[in-house]
């Protein structure tokens, strides 16, 4: 016999049993009214609930994104990972995506963190065990510190040789194309005061680091020093005077450092000066004349094929970060020496043959300045600061000195 009560009941059981919206919208509000109330663990059974009532729908995606924060304010961090990583599967292009990342870069912060007070260096086996498999998904900036750690207890704050080469590694291990960069843990305003710049450019890029990880790859510093000066940064040719990067002044090391750049801005600039001035005095408005030559052009034409400087500009470029770049090797330098010299010979051809132009003598000052690291590179046999062989991966106190080349 068939009542009211028991039509209810069995309209309640059939519903609760397979895909229903309007279960699932209820399921769905019931958590969010026991997470505005704190009961985070009753409120991602709800979510849950929700989500398996109601696949392959938006309510499911807003479901399992609520289901991980839930766990993440409840401090269950390792159900929380669970859930933005299933999330992130099944909704690649998820509008919750940056907030899960965040929430991810955070948990992961809080274990390597809890690691460094709970026990020795390096990091326990389960740590380790436990953010792996989250770093092998998303090769974040939190697997470069790791990384940097394994090598360098300075982490981060490690020379930035030692950074690159772990980022690089680490990018190579998880096969990403970059790692992140993550100060979301700062309050927006300190982040915007401090780092204006950043701040700036990368919201023109459409990243907000107030809340959003920043993409970065390392950089490859190929030469530290350059033409050989004074103190005063006179090179030995009347008239020409360097400093900063494109000099060797003494000021700088086996490494690029950042307050080198203004040592070199204002140290150098003022000793430059005073030299030039008393070297080259100024008499009224007329400045000193050179006795320079004429430039002769020859019997020379027009460049037919501008594609073949650009192209060779390119090959120089790729050339240089495939085979000298971060970590090097004697047998990608010699593969390097020997492609350079055929570039050089193509470059002279034109060089000769065709009117000078802007490009062609920036293409032979490129195809020069790199055969010259390549060379001293391949002579230096011992790593220091950003020249790293894997074939001379110690330093050698011996070769505590600096390399010297000419080109004439």
């Amino acid at each position: 016999m068939f009542t009211a009560e028991n039509l209810s009941k069995s309209f309640k059981k059939s519903i609760g049993r397979g895909p229903n919206e309007t279960y699932a919208r209820e399921r769905f509000n019931e958590g969010e009214q026991l997470f505005n109330a704190k009961k985070y663990k009753e409120a991602a059974e709800k979510y849950a609930e929700a989500a398996e009532r109601w696949p392959d729908s938006s309510l499911e995606e807003d479901a399992m994104f609520m289901q991980g924060e839930s766990y993440f304010f409840n401090d269950k961090y390792s159900s929380a990972t669970d859930a933005y990583s299933e999330l992130m599967k099944k909704y690649a292009n998820s509008r919750h995506q940056d907030k899960a990342v965040q929430r991810q870069f955070a948990i992961g912060q809080y274990w390597i963190k809890a690691d460094q007070k709970n026990s020795d260096w390096p990091l326990t086996p389960n740590v380790t065990d436990k953010t792996r498999p989250w770093f092998d998904t998303f090769g974040n900036g939190v697997a470069a510190y790791d990384a940097v750690r394994l090598n360098d207890p300075r982490g981060a704050l490690a020379p930035r040789d030692i950074v690159a080469r772990a980022i690089d590694a680490e990018m190579k291990r998880t096969g990403q194309r970059c790692v992140f960069l993550d100060i979301t843990h700062q309050p927006a305003e300190f982040v915007r005061e401090r780092f204006p710049n950043i701040h700036e450019t990368c919201l023109r890029l459409g990243i907000d680091i107030t809340r959003q990880p920043i993409p970065v790859v390392p950089a490859a510093h190929y030469q530290c020093g350059g033409v050989r000066t004074d103190l005063n940064g006179f090179t030995g040719l009347r008239g020409l005077y360097a400093i900063g990067e494109v000099a060797c002044t003494g000021l700088h090391g086996a490494n690029r450092l950042a307050s080198n750049s203004l040592l070199e801005g204002l140290v150098m600039a003022h000793r430059a000066h005073l030299d030039l001035v008393r070297t080259e005095p100024v008499n009224g408005n007329r400045l000193r004349k050179f006795d320079l030559p004429e430039w002769e052009s020859g019997n020379v034409t027009d460049v037919d094929e501008l594609v073949v400087i650009y192209h060779n500009w390119d090959e120089i470029r790729r050339l240089m970060w495939d085979y000298v770049g971060i970590v090097r090797s004697s047998k990608r330098l010699q593969r390097a020496a020997g492609r350079l010299r055929n570039l050089q010979h193509e470059v002279q051809e034109f060089y000769w043959n065709f009117k000078v132009s802007t490009d062609l003598l920036e293409l032979r000052n490129l195809v020069t300045v790199a055969a010259l690291i390549v060379d001293s590179a391949l002579s230096r046999r011992e790593s220091r600061g950003l020249h790293y062989t894997l074939d001379h991966p110690e330093i050698d106190p011996k070769c505590a000195r600096d390399t010297l080349l000419w080109r004439w």
